[in-house]
This record gives structure tokens, C-alpha cells and sequence, in this order.
């Protein structure tokens, strides 16, 4: 024990037993112990090991107080290093709201389209500069003989950002002018429809749809937890159970994601079989089946085919009335999925019959589209020229 006063040097001699020791101290350059010769002692790592230090750096690390209403909570060891980890990740904690407070106000600034700052404020921008009769939605319009201006999106300006040219605007609008009339005279008064009819290649099978919406899988034997998990997955909460899965898997999780508990090993492990168990092969096995058949719903622009009047409405009605059914039969499927244990007894809608006659109209919709533009003076390369 060293006793001295107030700035006699104890804390310097516990720093210079501290640095023998190994540990690194700022204000000790060397130090070492020596025997009545004055020569250095050598300890070995074994004996350094033995060396222990108690002065106020070991009493601030080791020993916390907390008050707690009326009485004060002394925590000493390890509940004093976990208080003093506590108190360092609330700082950072503290710290990462304020730089996440300031990163939300700029990227407020940068989402508010009303802001000069904003990308979208100068999208907005451009989008006006091309609507209008007189700007490039209604010299588009002009070109392919719609109805109404060509609608402007926010990606509309990449079309043509990197065209340049050496002419004035007051040149292009003339040279358009001229253009537009030699087009309307190669046209009589009409324009070639340049885009081909699509073709589907949707499959579906309501039979074997059906069969699937009436299997039964029996329940295995299960525990209580499995009892829990099983009305989880009956109540549609299936990804839960598979989050639970990939959690628990992690070798690197000690602690429960949910509770903040930890968890051995053992109780994991038991926990993922528990899961499988009712989430079993053949569960796994019949999800898959019926999501082949979850079907996205069929999305055509016929707007270039508007003016082929024999087939044009028939496929657009088609494809309204499959994508509502898809809409409905998906529904169905997927409330199979959430609950495989148990049979549907909901009726899918007939898709099948429907599609086969939007696939004859799609190629009859070809063939006239074909026909229609035989009857047209070739306008392409005048178009061409228009559009650049």
C-alpha cells in the first residue's frame, strides 16, 4: 500500500506498475522494476500475471453508482463494464439520431419537388417544357396521327437529352413544317401502324388448380409450442415461422430477435425442428405447387391498334376480363398457401377457355393490322425524319 499526499506521485507509481505489467500508458515512457544493485528485474509472462493494480482508474472502471430513487445502486465487475457499455451505446445512440436528423432534412429538401434543390423539381420543369400543342407531346401526336398529345413522363426527356444539331430552333420548326406536309400527302390521311400485334404465352389449368385447393395434409403429432406454431401458420402467418428459421440458423445469433433472451444452441436447434416439423416436406412441397400458378396480371397498351376497329375492342375486353379473374383466382390460391392444412372450398373462375380466344384475336388483330397497312403509301422513313 502506498500512503501519501495529495500530489506526491501515487497515481504516477501505479501508472509505472501498470506499464511493467504491459499495459500501455500514455504519460510512462519506461519503466521497470530493479533489485538493490539497481539492475532490471525481467518478469516473465507468467509472473506479469500476477501484478494487479488497485487505484482510481480501477475503481472508475470497476465500480459504478446509480441513483434509484431514494437509495443508491453500487454495481461492481462485470454490472459495471455492462453499465459503462450501456452508457457509451446510448451516447452513439444519441449521436446517430442527431446525424439521422440532419440526413432526413436534406432528403426532405431533395423529395419536395417544390424545392430548386430537388432532381424532381427540374423534372417537373422539363415535363411542362415538352406538354403542349406547340412543344414535343403535340409535334409527336402530329407525327403518328393520335388523337391526343403523347402523354409525358418523367423519363421522357432521355429519348433525346443527347441529340444535338447545329440549326435553330426557328430552322427545325420549318424543316418540321415542310416535313409534315409531305407526310400528309404520302399518308392520304392516314399512317402505317408500326407495332405488331403481341403474343401471350400464358398457360393455365384449372383442374389441376382444383385438385390442389382440395388437398388435406394431415397434421403431424405435435407438442404444445408445435400446437402454437401450427395455429401461426393456420392464420396465414407463415413468414413468420420461416423468419424464425433464418434467425436461429445464424450460428452467430446468441439471442432471441424477439425477447432479446439468449438462447443456447440446444434450445435453437430444438426451435428450428420444431418450426420444420410444421412446415413439413410435403407443406413445402404444395406451396410451391400452387404459387407456379399465381398468375400476374396481363398488361397490353393496344393504343397503336385503335384504329382497327374488328379486333381491337374484343381484345381489350378479353384482357379485362382475365386479369379480373386472375385477380380473384389469385386470391384464392394464396389463401391455400397461408393455410395448406386445411381444404379450400372456393371455386376458381374458368382462365383457360378465355385465353385461347385472346390468342386468336391477338393473331387476327396481326392479320388485319397487315391488311390495313398494305392500303397505306410507305410513310416510315418520312416519320423517321420527323421523329429526329
Amino acid at each position: 500500500m502506498i500512503y501519501g499526499r495529495n500530489g506526491a506521485g501515487k497515481s504516477t507509481l501505479a501508472k509505472a506498475v501498470r506499464s511493467v505489467k504491459g499495459e500501455t500508458i500514455e504519460t510512462i515512457y519506461q519503466s521497470d522494476f530493479i533489485d538493490v544493485k539497481g539492475d532490471t528485474i525481467v518478469l516473465n509472462e507468467e509472473e506479469k500475471s500476477h501484478i494487479f493494480v488497485f487505484d482510481e482508474d480501477y475503481v472508475d472502471k470497476n465500480i459504478k453508482f446509480r441513483d434509484s430513487g431514494l437509495e443508491t445502486i453500487i454495481m461492481l465487475g462485470q454490472q459495471a463494464e455492462i453499465e459503462g457499455q450501456l452508457e457509451e451505446a446510448q451516447r452513439i445512440l444519441r449521436e446517430a439520431k442527431e446525424l439521422c436528423d440532419v440526413q432526413s432534412s436534406i432528403v426532405n429538401e431533395y423529395e419536395n419537388i417544390d424545392d430548386k434543390k430537388s432532381p424532381k423539381h427540374y423534372i417537373r420543369e422539363m415535363r411542362l417544357a415538352l406538354q403542349g400543342d406547340d412543344c414535343w407531346s403535340g409535334r409527336d401526336k402530329m407525327i403518328k396521327g393520335n388523337r391526343q398529345n403523347t402523354g409525358v413522363r418523367d423519363d421522357t426527356y432521355k429519348k433525346f437529352i443527347s441529340v444535338t444539331t447545329t440549326k435553330t430552333r426557328d430552322q427545325l420548326i420549318i424543316d418540321f413544317n415542310e416535313k409534315i406536309k409531305e407526310l400528309r400527302i404520302a399518308q392520304h390521311g392516314d399512317a402505317t401502324i408500326l407495332d405488331k400485334a403481341p403474343v401471350i404465352s400464358v398457360e393455365y389449368n384449372e383442374e389441376k388448380i382444383r385438385d390442389l385447393l382440395k388437398v388435406k395434409i394431415e397434421k403431424p403429432e405435435l407438442s404444445e409450442r408445435e400446437q402454437y406454431l401450427l395455429g401461426l401458420v393456420q392464420s396465414g402467418d407463415v413468414t413468420h415461422l420461416n423468419n424464425i428459421v433464418k434467425s436461429f440458423s445464424d450460428d452467430m445469433v446468441g439471442t432471441c430477435p424477439m425477447c432479446l433472451q439468449k438462447v443456447s444452441e440446444e434450445y435453437k436447434q430444438d426451435l428450428i425442428k420444431s418450426v420444420k416439423k410444421v412446415l413439413s416436406k410435403a407443406v413445402e412441397e404444395h406451396q410451391e405447387a400452387l404459387g407456379k400458378f399465381l398468375l400476374c396480371e396481363i398488361d397490353i397498351d393496344f393504343t397503336p391498334f385503335i384504329k382497327l376497329s374488328k379486333n381491337s375492342q374484343l381484345c381489350i375486353n378479353l384482357v379485362k376480363k382475365i386479369n379480373e379473374m386472375i385477380v380473384n383466382n389469385n386470391s384464392i390460391i394464396q389463401s391455400k398457401i397461408d393455410n395448406p392444412y386445411t381444404p379450400c372450398e372456393q371455386e376458381i373462375r374458368g382462365i383457360s377457355n378465355l385465353i385461347i380466344q385472346l390468342k386468336d384475336a391477338l393473331e387476327n388483330l396481326e392479320i388485319e393490322r397487315l391488311d390495313y397497312n398494305k392500303k397505306i403509301t410507305a410513310t416510315k422513313p418520312i416519320m423517321d425524319k420527323l421523329m429526329n
